[in-house]
């Protein structure tokens, strides 16, 4: 469906990539974490984490283990293994407190996030809401530290309801939070494969926020920004087509 034949009634973004980010990232985390001065020199690379972190959320969305305790020991444990670094098992406790610390202090909004999301409030009346991936614990802290509840009327965490995205019931059910319809509601994310998928498998317009990645799928945003601040030009003309 084209812009032209959509009235829209709701904006819906996703956190991680989108709203925020971390300014050393994954690799600076761990490197401090470790004491690497060099990528080169870390147990396990960024990428690595990343992807087992990753997988072991799913596997617990898709088993009855608990979401909400911090599994991040684990993932540590099993990777230190992995690359042959037993030696380091017994300060496993001690450098996932290490690395939340960093990751906390280095978590911050993109610049363009409270002057947006203030204008759209402001001029457009659009209910917000926040639909974020990951487990319970670790995004409501990240909601939390960067005081973004009071802006949205709904926020859904996957991890609250074992269904993570790209699956249309977690899409479908912050709209049915928000009291409308895929046809007539945005969702601006940054990755291809889990937020422009997910959206627009439920029929929702989809704005990617670019970040750089390359991600191999076949379906493609209606609309791609480089800043939030593109936003109210890209709704205005939306609902000047209507």
């Amino acid at each position: 469906m084209s812009d032209r034949r959509r009235k829209i009634e709701a904006i819906v973004f996703d956190l991680d990539g989108t709203l925020c980010t971390y300014k050393e990232g994954i690799e600076g985390a761990l490197m401090e974490t470790f004491g690497a001065q060099q990528a080169e020199e870390l147990p396990f690379s960024a990428e690595r984490y990343r992807d087992e972190f990753d997988a072991e959320f799913t596997r617990r969305i898709d088993s009855s283990r608990s979401l909400r305790e911090n599994f991040r020991e684990k993932v540590f444990r099993k990777l230190l293994q992995e690359s042959g670094k037993e030696e380091l098992l017994g300060e496993v406790k001690s450098k996932v407190q290490t690395y939340e610390e960093v990751q906390k202090r280095n978590l911050i909004l993109f610049p363009d996030v409270r002057p947006t999301l203030k204008r759209l409030r402001r001029e457009t009346n659009l209910p917000l809401g926040l639909l974020t991936d990951g487990p319970s614990w670790m995004q409501w802290k990240k909601i939390k530290l960067l005081r973004l509840k009071d802006f949205f009327q709904s926020i859904v965490v996957s991890g609250d309801h074992r269904i993570r995205k790209p699956n249309p019931d977690i899409f479908k059910l912050i709209l049915k939070e928000l009291n409308t319809e895929p046809d007539k509601s945005i969702y601006v994310g940054n990755s291809l494969k889990y937020d422009i998928v997910g959206a627009k498998g439920v029929g929702m317009t989809a704005i990617r926020r670019l970040d750089g990645r390359e991600e191999e799928v076949e379906i493609k945003p209606d609309h791609e920004i480089e800043s939030l601040e593109e936003l109210p030009e890209i709704l205005s003309k939306m609902r000047k087509d209507n």
